[in-house]
């Protein structure tokens, strides 16, 4: 389903959801302590509600049932780069790891019912075990807590991940604003010569919407995003779908005539059997 996000001013903003998925016992413990801090922290974080919704300002914390449950939160307009999965995974040294899904490993590991959540934490499966289970939960909360919530546009405006410096070398996502007068900047840069004015004399204006524009649409006044499995569905099945016509075309000279036909090419020219049978199975960038 595609969506197309309500006004933002941040690229990176204050996360609004931290979530996991049912199954993930140790993540689920976490997101339990993130929501017991509430008691301690008032308005700061929010219990998941049945319209999967935080009141403004807050953060929703919520252990969802199944991945269509998620796929729902951010088709209602949360975006990615404003959510933080948690999943359980087996760490060899501490309980819990941030990380972020612009790292090329990171975002290998991270589950694909995390709808491209920017923000990830793995989290040990010890924390959920032993005698100080409870105490370990706690502790990677009020952590998440710092990171996610009270340092977040600090660190980003420093130059810093969201828990601290980034690695040799690595270049760290920047928090960027945008200008109150954001739309009006867009206006100014689509608003290119008339078209449909400008070719009024060739009688093909009529072809044209109102007041078209060179640069009509170019840039975008919203944020869009869409799923991509289902994205990459369809072009799997253009893809096939392409296949199949070059197939039919190499192997059956009635289906090149019906395709040539109305078609004007120079005689003594190669560019027939080039328009009808290309070199290739997918004509699609």
């Amino acid at each position: 389903m595609l969506t197309i996000t309500g006004g933002i001013n941040r690229i990176f903003a204050v996360p609004r959801i931290i979530f996991t998925l049912k199954g993930n016992p140790a993540s689920e413990a976490v997101i339990q302590s993130l929501t017991a801090l509430e008691g301690n922290e008032p308005g700061e974080f929010a219990l998941k509600s049945s319209d999967t919704h935080a009141p403004n300002g807050e953060t929703l914390c919520a252990v969802f049932e199944s991945a269509p449950d998620i796929r729902k939160v951010f088709e209602s307009g949360i975006s990615p780069s404003s959510a933080v999965v948690l999943f359980d995974s087996r760490l060899g040294r501490g309980f819990f790891h941030p990380t972020t899904r612009s790292r090329h490993e990171s975002g290998k590991l991270m589950p694909e019912w995390a709808c491209g959540a920017q923000w990830g934490v793995l989290v040990g499966q010890k924390i959920s075990t032993g005698t100080f289970q409870g105490r370990r939960a706690a502790t990677c909360a009020r952590q998440i807590r710092a990171d996610f919530r009270r340092k977040f546009s600090a660190q980003l405006q420093g130059g810093q991940y969201p828990w601290g410096a980034p690695r040799k070398g690595e270049k760290v996502a920047q928090d960027v604003s945008f200008d109150t007068n954001l739309h009006g900047l867009i206006q100014a840069l689509n608003s290119g010569p008339d078209l449909r004015r400008a070719i009024a004399h060739t009688g093909h204006e009529m072809e044209l919407p109102p007041n078209f524009r060179i640069s009509w649409l170019r840039v975008a006044p919203e944020p869009i995003e869409c799923d991509t499995t289902q994205l990459n569905a369809i072009l799997e099945a253009f893809r096939l779908f392409e296949g199949a016509c070059s197939a039919l075309t190499r192997e059956y000279e009635y289906v090149r005539e019906f395709l040539l036909a109305g078609v004007d090419f120079p005689q003594g020219t190669l560019l027939a059997e080039a328009y009808a049978v290309s070199n290739t199975d997918w004509f699609s960038v």
